[in-house]
């Protein structure tokens, strides 16, 4: 019984080991880093166990020779991707009957784990690492060629950059990986979708995620709960919102869906409501503003105190006034009691409220009065 394994070290950008052991692969990568002529040490990214390790690595090794990669005929090592090696490994193994005893399948065990872990380690500057996107990109680039799917969202996440109207290669990519999958790759696909306007795939999705919400951190739950909250209100003419995009056969369907989400719609909300005071545009706020609606609607549906409460208790006709106009008498006091409540640092509420501007002084004009007449009296006082 014995090992095949890959090896690589970072300080030999680009070439891999394929060996055999019949002890520990990771003690054989302990005894070869021992060495003074290596400066760091060797991983092993992969071991594949089997009672004739001799003949796969003669086979693997013949297998990579034809490619021209060996280095040199009396050593182990090759120029070029080691996923070619584990590829390599895994399908001569079957193809000979040589296959393993002992599959490990551990995470930490994958090919990919070593790229993986220190590519998140630049990407947030953890331990000695400096933040460096463009190392960790990099980290990602080998991670994803040796089959990692994490390492691909990430990629994505990286080469966007906060634009989720997303790539055709990227969309298919993320589609490959949700029906493999991987939920994250459906939450980036709802971000994709929405920025597209295409809703039907937006409510699929985020029924998909928010169906296997276990999994999932508590904050993208609550951001698709809301998501979805959204469109089953504002995206249907029956609450008050001007658009016609779902029936309200569908509507009433996805709030039967979000039923057992309420507390995540709470939550989100409070959330939003206490950034206000970190959040200094008036966008920010007239958003709040014109998505009261929502919670209002829902909380008559459910019979929810607190829903209604962060609301407003806004009836169909008042949703109807704000969306029609930011500044109505309802918006104001609304406005008014938010500012009271949770921004403490924004400015005045009348100061975006161009309902109530005097402009018979504009101080600029008053100013600029000044400056003539006195020109004109210095001009007369000189000439006489």
């Amino acid at each position: 019984m014995g090992w095949v394994y890959v090896l690589i070290n970072p300080s030999m950008d680009g070439i891999y080991k394929v060996g055999m052991t019949e002890k520990n692969p990771e003690k054989r990568a302990k005894e070869l880093s021992a060495t003074t002529s290596v400066a760091t040490p060797f991983i092993v990214i992969y071991k594949h166990r089997t009672h004739h390790p001799r003949e796969l690595e003669y086979e693997v090794h013949k297998e990579l020779e034809d490619t021209n990669s060996r280095i040199s005929n009396n050593r182990e090592f090759f120029n070029g991707d080691p996923s070619i090696a584990i590829r390599a490994i895994i399908r001569l193994a079957k193809e000979l009957n040589l296959t393993e005893t002992q599959a490990p399948d551990r995470t930490d065990n994958q090919p990919w784990t070593f790229f993986e872990k220190e590519a998140f380690q630049y990407l947030n500057g953890e331990g000695e690492k400096l933040v460096d996107a463009l190392k960790a990109e990099e980290l990602f680039r080998k991670a994803k060629k040796l089959g990692s799917r994490k390492a691909s969202i990430e990629l994505i996440k990286l080469e966007n950059d906060g634009d989720w109207t997303l790539t055709d290669k990227s969309v298919k990519i993320l589609t490959d990986l949700r029906e493999a999958g991987e939920l994250e790759a459906s939450y980036l696909l709802l971000k994709h979708y929405d920025s597209e306007g295409v809703i039907f795939n937006s409510i699929k999705l985020a029924k998909e995620i928010l169906s296997k919400s276990v999994s999932l951190e508590k904050s993208v739950v609550k951001e698709c709960t809301f998501h979805l909250a959204r469109i089953a209100i504002k995206e249907c003419p029956d609450y008050g919102y001007d658009s016609t995009k779902i029936t309200l056969e569908v509507s009433e369907s996805i709030i039967q869906f979000l039923k057992p989400f309420q507390n995540e719609l709470i939550s989100y909300f409070d959330e939003q409501l206490n950034n206000l005071e970190k959040d200094t545009y008036r966008t920010k706020l007239e958003q709040v503003l014109k998505d009261l609606g929502i919670l209002s609607t829902l909380g008559r549906i459910y019979s929810n105190e607190r829903l209604m409460v962060l609301g407003y208790y806004l009836t169909k006709d008042q949703i109807k006034e704000i969306q029609k106009d930011i500044w109505c008498n309802k918006a104001k006091e609304i406005r008014t009691d938010l500012l009271r409540k949770y921004g403490g640092s924004y400015p005045p509420t009348n100061e975006y409220d161009h309902s109530n501007d005097d402009d018979s002084n504009p101080p600029i004009l008053v100013f600029i009065l000044v400056v003539i007449i006195m020109l004109i009296l210095g001009t007369l006082w000189a000439n006489r």
